[in-house]
């Protein structure tokens, strides 16, 4: 899944126990939208790059097992980068 970020658009951070809140019975996720808040979050990446004004925030990207290693889900991402 992918989204885009805009420099001048309005996020928060949330904690752990606002992720849980959001999305009740799913303590993984939380945790890991919580982990990866911590290391990429918008707003301080546009603060730290103020050349910068838009990327892409790729937080999921799968492909069915038996079609691992093929090469597809990079193919995925390449093709993503080129319709943005």
């Amino acid at each position: 899944m992918f989204i885009y970020r805009e420099k001048h658009s309005f996020m928060k951070r949330m904690t752990f126990e606002e992720n849980c809140k959001k999305l009740p019975g799913a303590e993984i996720h939380a945790m890991a939208t919580y982990t990866c808040s911590d290391h990429f979050f918008p707003p301080d990446f546009f603060a730290e790059h103020t050349d910068c004004n838009k990327v892409i925030d790729m937080f999921a990207l799968g492909v069915s097992p038996q079609y691992r290693r093929l090469g597809i889900g990079t193919e995925l991402l390449n093709q993503s980068m080129k319709v943005r």
